[in-house]
């Protein structure tokens, strides 16, 4: 169970995600039964609002219902947190730094924030880099290591990823129909040279989005062949770790 900040400590949290531009990602849910879910930056917070950079999902501009509140994760430290707002305005002008200014939007100030389960491991956002490729292919669950050569694959575009798992997006077109508890192999290579690597992961959340043609899986790694799952975690973790130093040193 997660515990709530006082006021003090949720304007001190506040400050420093601005002050590091960290992303947080923005949920809503719709009339249908669905949820919006998008990403954007904190930028910046006064005794009124919190002002973020241009909300997107997928590398396109998303619209908040102003009426309905939203629910917005942000991590700082490794410790996760939440807090609850609604959007105040769309397309205003934020300050970026003594220098720029950026179209963006305004939240209300939340009241408090919710402290969640600290991670032990980076759990770093990889919707602006660019990964050679994702793709996938369902195990059997009895026993992984007899999926067969020919099992159909799919591709899927990677939100977030930690040691421990990853959310991808996965359109309809390539695959539909998914459950919790799913094993899938997880195959991709990181920008860094190191060469292509496969991961067993479980399926522990499925979510339909807004547009309905696109589901959002939080997939969660584990173990199948001991003397290899470690060290690929390993990297894993690395490139997490490098991923979040040079997205510091470029705030600097």
């Amino acid at each position: 169970m997660g515990s709530t900040a006082k006021v003090g400590a949720c304007a001190i949290v506040l400050h420093e995600a601005c002050a590091r531009n960290l992303p947080v990602e923005l949920h809503q849910d719709t009339d249908d039964d669905g949820v919006l879910v998008a990403r954007t930056r904190v930028l910046d917070l006064d005794d009124e609002c919190l002002y973020v950079d241009s909300v997107q999902s997928v590398g396109s501009s998303v619209s908040f219902d102003r009426k309905a509140g939203i629910v917005a994760y942000l991590q700082l430290n490794g410790t996760r947190y939440s807090f609850q707002s609604r959007v105040v305005s769309t397309g205003c002008w934020v300050k970026l730094n003594d220098e720029k200014r950026v179209r963006g939007a305004s939240l209300a100030k939340p009241a408090r924030v919710e402290e969640g389960q600290r991670r032990e491991d980076y759990r770093v956002s990889l919707a602006t880099i660019d990964l050679p490729h994702i793709s996938l292919h369902e195990a059997p669950d009895n026993d992984p290591g007899a999926c067969p050569l020919d099992a159909a694959r799919f591709q899927a575009n990677v939100v977030d990823l930690s040691r421990g798992g990853m959310s991808i997006l996965v359109r309809a077109a390539d695959r539909r129909g998914f459950r919790r508890g799913a094993l899938y192999f997880v195959n991709t290579e990181f920008p860094d040279g190191s060469g292509e690597l496969t991961l067993l992961a479980e399926v522990r959340h499925v979510r339909r989005l807004l547009d309905g043609e696109t589901t959002r899986l939080g997939l969660k790694f584990v173990r199948w062949n001991g003397r290899f799952t470690q060290p690929i975690l390993q990297r894993v973790g690395q490139y997490c770790a490098d991923v979040e130093r040079q997205s510091l040193k470029r705030r600097r």
